[in-house]
C-alpha cells in the first residue's frame, strides 16, 4: 500500500504542487468565469448514473502537549449507483495506523443498497478485544448495539469530497494550473483554497476529520469513529481534546476536469490542523492528503444485497 502510494503521490507532485500557510496562487481575486467552470463539473460528476472512484489518504498527526506521532493510510475501492433515493455503493476499505502503541491493520468490505448498509471485515487485528463480523451484517443495527465502527462507512462520507462549497464567499484563492492527461484524456487542472468554516457547515465537513478523528479516543487514525470503550486501545494520558477553531484550519485542493466530458477525474485535497497550544487541553496537529480518482461514469452496474444469516 505505502509503495503505490508513493508512486502516485510522486507522480501527481510533477504537475501539481498543494502548499499550505503560503500564497503561492497565480492568482488571489476569484474569477467567478472559472468558478463556474469548476462548480459545473461539480454538478455534472454528482449527476452521473455511477461511477468508480479510488481514494487514497495519508494522515499524519503530531504534537498538541504530549507529542504523540500517530500516521494512517486508507485505501477506498467502490462503484456508486444513483437511484431515486440516492446512491447505492459497493466496494472495500481498508486502513492501516502506526502509532506509539503498535501497528495496526483493518479491511472490511461494504455494500449500501436503498439507504441499508452491510459490512463484513476481512482483515482484523490481533488481539483486538472487540469481535467484529465477518459475515455479512446490517451495520446499521452493528452501530447501534455496539458503539461506532472503526472505519468509515456511510454514503454520506463516500461522496463528501463531490459536496465542497464552492460558492463565491466559500472559495477564498484559485489559480490555473498546467494542463495535464489522466488515462490519455486530456484535463484542466485548477486549484482552489476553501473557507473552512464554510466546509464544516457543507456536506463535506466528515473531510476536515475534526474532534475525535485525529486518532485520539478511538482507533488509531481515526477513520471515521471510535471503537466502544472497553476496546478502545490505551494510548498515553492526554488532557481534554480542543476542537479546532475554523481559523485553525486550512484545506486546498486541485480538481482535474476532463476537456471532452467536463466531469471531475481527480480531486488531490490537502487539509491541515494546527495543533492546540492550550497547556489545559490537547489537539495534535494533523495533515491529510487524499487523491481520489473518478472513472467508469454513466456504466450499467448493479449492486444488490447480500445475503443474511439469520
Amino acid at each position: 500500500m505505502m509503495k503505490s502510494w508513493n508512486r502516485l503521490l510522486m507522480a501527481l507532485a510533477v504537475t501539481t504542487t498543494l502548499t499550505l500557510g503560503q500564497v503561492t496562487l497565480a492568482q488571489e481575486a476569484v474569477d467567478l468565469e472559472v468558478l463556474t467552470e469548476i462548480t459545473t463539473a461539480f454538478e455534472n460528476t454528482q449527476n452521473v448514473t455511477s461511477l468508480h472512484m479510488v481514494s487514497q489518504s495519508l494522515m499524519e498527526s503530531s504534537g498538541g502537549n504530549n507529542g504523540m506521532a500517530l500516521t494512517t493510510e486508507q485505501t477506498q475501492e467502490f462503484d456508486l449507483v444513483r437511484t431515486e433515493a440516492g446512491w447505492n455503493a459497493m466496494g472495500s476499505i481498508t486502513s492501516s495506523a502506526n502509532t506509539p502503541i503498535g501497528a495496526f491493520e483493518l479491511g472490511m468490505e461494504v455494500i449500501s443498497v436503498d439507504e441499508v448498509t452491510y459490512g463484513r471485515f476481512n482483515q482484523i487485528p490481533e488481539g483486538l478485544p472487540l469481535e467484529l463480523p465477518q459475515e455479512w451484517v446490517n451495520l446499521d443495527e452493528l452501530t447501534t448495539e455496539e458503539g461506532n465502527l472503526p472505519l468509515a462507512t456511510s454514503i454520506e462520507q463516500l461522496i463528501a469530497p463531490l459536496m465542497l462549497p464552492l460558492d463565491a464567499t466559500a472559495v477564498t484563492q484559485m489559480s490555473v494550473l498546467p494542463s495535464d492527461e489522466i488515462e490519455g484524456e486530456p484535463m484542466r487542472v485548477y486549484q482552489v483554497t476553501l473557507d473552512a468554516a464554510a466546509v464544516l457547515d457543507s456536506e463535506a465537513a466528515s473531510l476536515l476529520n475534526v474532534g475525535g478523528a485525529t486518532g485520539f479516543g478511538g482507533f488509531p487514525g481515526g477513520a471515521g469513529g471510535g471503537l466502544p470503550p472497553q476496546a478502545t486501545p490505551q494510548l498515553p494520558a492526554a488532557g481534554e481534546i480542543a476542537t479546532p477553531a475554523p481559523e485553525d484550519i486550512l484545506m486546498t485542493f486541485a480538481v482535474y476536469i476532463g476537456e471532452n466530458d467536463r466531469l471531475i477525474h481527480r480531486l488531490y485535497i490537502v487539509t491541515q490542523i494546527q495543533p492546540s497550544d492550550d497547556s489545559e487541553t490537547t489537539r495534535p496537529g494533523l495533515q491529510t492528503t487524499t487523491i481520489i480518482d473518478f472513472s467508469l461514469f454513466n456504466q450499467t452496474v448493479e449492486i444488490t444485497a447480500p445475503d443474511i444469516n439469520p
